[in-house]
């Protein structure tokens, strides 16, 4: 778009030329264009809020550049805009049969019949002068002897009614697909804004008395109602029996019909042996309704979702639906059993292992303990009779937690295993679990501890208001997700500050994804402050810790896509920091310099940058004081990207294939014989995984 905002010699607004004089204004083509296409110039009717076309341009050779060109009088927001052709438009007045005044209260919408896909009506603005017409807009029909179709539907009480035709040019609401009314969409282009080169917006009715008006019967009867459905049991075992009930109202007060059906299962897959007891039924408006679902026999997960399901119908055919769902286990006896992984990728023998779950019914936590054998097996026996039936969604497993020892300082990991229960594979197959002659659940789930360790170091910087004296230790915790094996890596590290308070480390600390938070400890009393740092190489990362409104100064600078500085350039820039005590916040907005160039202060800790025109952005951290931090937007300039990918026993992956993602351009390379790779990349946040075995690695590059 082409804003022009023009003033004389004086500084008055000129907004018109004078009287037959015209100005050439020209736009770069874009791609699908030739030359001597014509394309309709719009102006933007800031009091109408529309966009209207007036004129057109023609696309032209300029300077070497295809260009669209044309002429106009007056100034503001002008675009040249080429409609879609394979749109066409249909406009109508939805009005009562009784006395034809406009059905204002209802939002109408068309589905397609013959195509996928839903349109909102919206208002004409080019209707011949009747401004009551609303349009819809729809696939345009390119075969006359197989015409595209739509049916028109509205929401009432929540349900779908959609128009049918009586016969007699005059319609009414059924919610019944089959009875609904059946629309040809036109053959030539259409629009109902303001306009006259984007074609014809024809009327609704066009197949029969074509004058865009479709009386409707106003008396609409509404479905009945569905309050108070529940279920007596938050989960069942196989076989077992569960009451539901229902209270139904039809507004019209007629006789209900009621069908009540179950399906349990993942994809489809059920045994079938489910049922409820009535299938059906029937009685007055506003009764309490009762049923049994009997749940099945066998199940072909540990745990299966069931999915009850009640379809209320009144005496003329209208309905509504409602479900519940209802968890059934296998059993509520669960052995999980696999083997500890050491950080050298073998086997962790004589380790203790705790699992906790502390998402159990009426307070009741899960603790217990085991350690494992010469070979790094474990193994726990647990009853999670209390804990599946508050299950939301998929609920919650428990965690095993390995406490250890790496380089000398304390590390726990916990593994979080709320998804090994789905007993999921690839297509449904069973993969981690499977269920037992005795009925126990059991699931194989190996642990492995981070293999790939690296130094963090850095800077420590206290409030001015505190003594060395006072701080006896600095508090490090550190957190790593594994996508692949539903781990999370949690490392509660306590540096001993006694000595020295300006710096801490070098500390070994597992490469991946890893968040830096802190706290330290005065007279006893914690004070919490937060810093994130990703560290991706064994060559170790830098992240200054203690107090976070210690600034550093930041450049911005914004390039086009010939990577030359773009100057006057829309900036916002945010950066936060936050502990137990307080927190702050440097919101700025500003425009790049000359250079291409906007320099603020950054709090260490969270910063996020971004640019309009191009729109781009940056998100991340500060993690270090020392220096000038830059940021570039929309740079062409290229990185080159080294790393090794290792299994987790911590064997290279050899001659694999990855991908990677970044500003919407995707890269498939390999990695050699020794698990080494090298991709150039333009700077920004980077996503790498695996083609096959998905488990994303993200890299932060920053020039």
């Amino acid at each position: 778009m082409m804003e022009f905002d023009l003033v004389d010699q004086d500084g008055n607004e000129i907004t018109a030329l004078a009287l037959s004089e015209t100005a050439e204004v020209c736009m770069k083509a874009t791609s699908g264009l030739e030359l001597g296409n014509v394309v309709p110039l719009w102006y933007y009717d800031e009091q109408a809020g529309l966009w209207k076309e007036e004129g057109q341009g023609t696309v032209e050779n300029r300077d070497g550049e295809l260009q669209i060109c044309g002429r106009v009088a007056h100034f503001t927001w002008w675009n040249y805009d080429q409609p879609i052709s394979t749109h066409s438009c249909m406009k109508y007045s939805i009005e009562s049969e009784s006395n034809d005044a406009d059905l204002d209260g209802l939002a109408w919408y068309v589905e397609g019949v013959t195509y996928n896909g839903t349109s909102p009506s919206r208002v004409c603005s080019n209707d011949g002068g009747n401004t009551d017409f609303d349009s819809f807009t729809v696939k345009i029909t390119t075969d006359i002897d197989n015409p595209e179709q739509i049916k028109v539907y509205t929401n009432i009480g929540g349900s779908k009614f959609y128009l049918s035709d009586d016969g007699d040019n005059t319609y009414s609401l059924t919610q019944l697909t089959a009875d609904a009314a059946i629309f040809n969409t036109p053959s030539v282009q259409g629009s109902c804004l303001s306009n006259s080169q984007s074609g014809t917006c024809m009327n609704l009715d066009h197949q029969s008395d074509d004058n865009g008006i479709l009386p409707l019967t106003a008396d609409v009867n509404l479905p009945p109602v569905i309050m108070e459905f529940s279920v007596s049991s938050g989960t069942l075992l196989p076989g077992e029996t569960a009451d539901v009930k229902a209270t139904v109202t039809d507004p019209e007060n007629s006789v209900v019909t009621l069908d009540w059906s179950v399906n349990c299962g993942y994809y489809g897959n059920t045994n079938g042996s489910e049922f409820m007891t009535p299938a059906s039924d029937s009685g007055p408006s506003g009764e309490q309704f009762t049923a049994v679902m009997t749940a099945p026999d066998t199940l072909s997960y540990p745990i299966e979702y069931c999915k009850i399901e009640l379809v209320a119908m009144d005496d003329e055919g209208l309905f509504s639906t409602a479900n519940r769902w209802v968890p059934v286990a296998a059993s509520f006896e669960f052995e999980v059993s696999g083997v500890l992984y050491d950080t050298d990728g073998l086997p962790y023998a004589n380790q203790i292992l705790d699992y906790v779950n502390y998402n159990c019914m009426d307070g009741v936590d899960l603790q217990d303990s085991t350690v494992t054998d010469a070979s790094g097996n474990y193994r726990f026996n647990i009853n999670l009779a209390s804990c599946i039936d508050e299950f939301q969604g998929y609920g919650d497993f428990g965690a095993i937690l390995v406490s250890y020892e790496h380089f000398g300082s304390p590390w726990s990991t916990e593994f979080r295993i709320d998804n090994s229960y789905y007993g999921e594979g690839e297509n449904g197959t069973l993969t981690e679990c499977s269920v037992v002659a005795d009925g126990t659940t059991v699931c194989e789930f190996d642990l492995h501890l981070p293999v790939l360790w690296g130094p963090v170091s850095g800077e420590v910087y206290m409030p001015d208001d505190i003594e060395s004296a006072d701080i006896s230790y600095f508090y490090m915790n550190t957190s790593f997700y594994d996508f692949g094996a539903h781990s999370s890596f949690g490392g509660n590290n306590l540096l001993d500050l006694t000595n020295s308070v300006d710096a801490f480390g070098p500390i070994m600390a597992p490469v991946g994804d890893l968040h830096v938070g802190h706290s330290y400890r005065i007279a006893d009393e914690w004070n919490y402050q937060n810093n994130n740092v990703h560290n991706y190489s064994t060559d170790g990362s830098v992240v200054d810790l203690g107090n976070l409104q210690t600034t550093v100064p930041v450049v911005v600078t914004v390039f086009d896509v010939n990577n030359a500085p773009l100057p006057d350039i829309n900036i916002s820039f945010t950066s936060r920091f936050w502990n137990n005590n307080d927190g702050g916040e440097i919101d700025l907005s500003g425009t790049t310099d000359s250079n291409g160039e906007f320099m603020a202060d950054a709090y260490l800790g969270y910063l996020n940058v971004s640019s309009s025109n191009p729109s781009n952005y940056f998100y991340g951290n500060v993690s270090s004081v020392s220096g000038t931090k830059y940021i570039d937007l929309d740079s062409t300039l290229s990185c080159v990207v080294e790393g090794k990918f290792v299994d987790v026993f911590g064997e290279p992956i050899a001659n694999e294939e990855f991908t990677t993602y970044y500003n919407s351009n995707s890269i498939d390379f390999m990695t050699d014989e020794n698990g080494n790779y090298s991709i150039t990349v333009v700077p920004m946040v980077i996503i790498i995984s695996q083609v096959l075995i998905t488990r994303p690695i993200i890299i932060v590059m920053r020039m």
